[in-house]
């Protein structure tokens, strides 16, 4: 998982039902978090800390949702989902 995945997939697992403002808070939490070191050095491993955001727990039924999206991403194709390609824009930003 790149950082790009790592900031689109989990503003997608956390806000993809939330306006454009609410996605991006999720990246704007990831960001801060990521910059007090607390939870990791990299976005990966930041998104995936233990309890940290509720969509990577497993168990949590987003997660498989999130992995198979990871999936089609990594074997190259273009998501065919208006909320998780705004993530990817999110991601770029």
């Amino acid at each position: 998982m790149t950082s790009r995945d790592a900031i689109a997939l989990t503003c997608y697992g956390e806000a993809r039902g939330e306006s454009l403002e609410g996605r991006a808070a999720v990246a704007w939490v990831l960001k801060n978090r990521l910059t007090s070191g607390r939870w990791g050095h990299t976005y990966e491993a930041v998104a995936t800390a233990p309890h940290q955001f509720s969509c990577w727990n497993v168990g949590d039924p987003n997660r498989d949702v999130l992995l198979k999206k990871l999936e089609a991403v990594q074997s190259g194709a273009v998501p065919q989902d208006a909320a998780l390609n705004e993530c990817y824009w999110i991601a770029d930003g």
